[in-house]
């Protein structure tokens, strides 16, 4: 029994036809759901590719026609005059937000697909020169508007190329062609929209190794806290925008005897268990950092004086409390500076000016605060080197 091809052809174009029927009512959804988060300008830059293109395949035929080739062009002119009626429409329709966006961009890829299928059917071999249209148009609208809308494109596309095909007796008369062009049609758009994720994916990866970097190069190894970068750039950039404050130079006493009784191991966890009992006693807008070794700095933005004395007070009675019950011989000495100063400074001048404080208070008798003078007044006036009372907290203005 002798086969028809042009049977064989017709079969598989209805075939790709029901099958994109029932996949295009289910993608429908979808496409809808997802258009609402779409940036608009994305609709504006396809609206002008599509009128770019549609005006240079015109401008083509007009060319060929003028060459000679009035028989070969003919066909193809209504349709393609169509398609720049239409991009010249829905330039205007995309800049007046007709529709809205969802209902919108659904219409544009009916019509999309529509007009090239009818251009497809009506041109014969003429349209070798957009061949690429509707696989070019998949791929836009997949990257623009994500993978959920190229898929829906395919289907659309797909369906009515295929019905587009089996009508014409060009593509009918060339179905190995046909065929091939219908599965480069669904198979480059998954293909690009794979790739297309595969890089954003790589993408987000790397932005999220640079931010751990990042973050990593803000913090102490050891202690998890600020590093003395951070600080400086964060103590900067308040500065810079007007913010008042205070910063604290915290100095732990004698915590060499520990490492030198008790080993680094033991110095190290000591170290850790010193920067959560600050953090304990810190607001949640406090910054703290450890720059040095035994050192660290504490960053009090919108606090007026007597409350960063309590503060102070209370970070000392926490590590003498810490120091206590580890049974380690250690303290802390705290000095503390204002900021912005009476000059323009950078924060490392500020830290050095607690740091010129905290050895005040070393000299002073050591587990005490010192506080950087400030135009007496009646409630900030207090002399420097104040002592702590073992297991108790400073009157109010003291």
């Amino acid at each position: 029994m002798q086969v028809n091809p042009t049977d064989i052809a017709v079969g598989i174009f209805c075939r790709i036809r029901s099958t994109a029927i029932r996949i295009a009512m289910r993608a429908r959804t979808t496409l809808i759901a997802r258009a609402r988060n779409v940036d608009p300008r994305e609709e504006g830059h396809q609206a002008l590719v599509r009128l770019a293109g549609a005006a240079s395949y015109l401008t083509c035929l007009t060319l060929l026609w003028l060459a000679g080739h009035k028989a070969l062009v003919s066909p193809a002119l209504a349709p393609a005059s169509a398609y720049l009626a239409f991009a010249c429409v829905w330039m205007w329709s995309v800049a007046m937000q007709c529709f809205g966006p969802q209902r919108r961009r659904f219409a544009a890829m009916l019509l999309d697909h529509g007009l090239l299928a009818w251009g497809l059917a009506a041109s014969g071999e003429v349209f070798s020169l957009v061949i690429w249209a509707p696989t070019f148009a998949t791929i836009g609208y997949g990257l623009r508007f994500g993978r959920h809308h190229a898929h829906v494109s395919i289907v659309v596309s797909s369906l009515m190329l295929a019905s587009a095909m089996a009508l014409s007796e060009f593509w009918l008369a060339h179905w190995p062609a046909a065929v091939g062009f219908l599965i480069g049609n669904i198979a480059l758009p998954l293909y690009a929209m794979r790739l297309s994720g595969a890089i954003a994916a790589s993408g987000r990866a790397a932005e999220l190794r640079a931010s751990a970097l990042e973050a990593s190069a803000m913090r102490d190894a050891l202690t998890g806290a600020l590093n003395r970068s951070a600080l400086s750039t964060l103590l900067d950039k308040k500065i810079a925008q007007g913010e008042r404050g205070f910063v604290m130079f915290i100095d732990l006493d004698d915590f060499k005897r520990v490492n030198d009784l008790h080993g680094h191991a033991a110095g190290d966890e000591l170290l850790c268990r010193v920067v959560s009992t600050i953090q304990a006693s810190l607001r949640s807008t406090d910054a703290l950092a450890r720059i040095g070794g035994d050192e660290f700095a504490v960053i009090l933005g919108a606090v007026s004086e007597i409350d960063c004395r309590q503060i102070a007070h209370k970070i000392i009675a926490a590590i003498s409390q810490l120091a206590n019950n580890t049974a380690r011989p250690f303290g802390a000495s705290i000095g503390i500076s204002r900021f912005p100063g009476p000059a323009a400074e950078r924060a490392t001048d500020i830290v050095a000016r607690a740091d010129a404080q905290m050895y005040h208070a070393k000299r002073s008798g050591r587990n005490r605060i010192s506080i950087e003078p400030t135009p007496p007044s009646p409630v900030d006036a207090a002399p420097d080197g104040e002592p702590l009372a073992p297991g108790t907290l400073p009157a109010q203005g003291a």
